[in-house]
């Protein structure tokens, strides 16, 4: 008697295909092949995949230049981080001075005293960004222009490798 029932789901396509074919009453045919030509050996598949073990390896230690811009950016960090925490340190001082001077304000006199005082602090402050934002602007040319010949420099070294 011939199995007739459909195959199960999850099973492989060669037993989907048998369930089939006894299905149809046919019986199923077993081919049989020795060798497969044109398959590399084993010594070339070895090779082939020495190839590409390698090309994908982890390098041990990270390109120079890769290297040379991490320094850089922290360098240029740290010196941003310092003038930003000067800075800081200034307007607070100012802010702290001015709220001092507040507190002492104890007659009309001192509050006209303290009034006057008011637009010089002001030129002081704005003279202080002005000058903060132009060290900056000073800061990030600098930092552009080192990153540049540090490219070209990767780029010169690199490219007559490649040709």
């Amino acid at each position: 008697m011939v199995n007739t029932t459909l195959p199960r789901p999850g099973k492989t396509v060669s037993e989907k295909i048998r369930g089939k074919m006894l299905q149809r009453n046919m019986e199923p045919v077993i081919l049989h092949c020795n060798k497969i030509p044109n398959l590399p050996s084993s010594k070339e598949t070895t090779m082939v995949v020495d190839l590409f073990s390698k090309a994908l390896e982890t390098p041990k230690t990270l390109p120079q230049p890769l290297v040379k811009a991490n320094k850089l950016f922290v360098e240029n960090m740290e010196k941003l981080l310092v003038l930003q925490m000067n800075s800081l340190k200034s307007y607070l001082d100012i802010g702290l001075n001015q709220m001092r001077a507040a507190a002492e304000i104890t007659d009309l006199q001192s509050l006209q005293d303290f009034y006057k005082r008011q637009a010089e602090i002001a030129q002081t402050v704005q003279q202080k960004l002005m000058s903060d934002a132009k060290t900056m602007s000073e800061m990030a040319t600098r930092f552009k222009t080192e990153m540049d010949g540090l490219t070209k420099a990767t780029l010169e070294d690199v490219l007559p490798k490649a040709a």
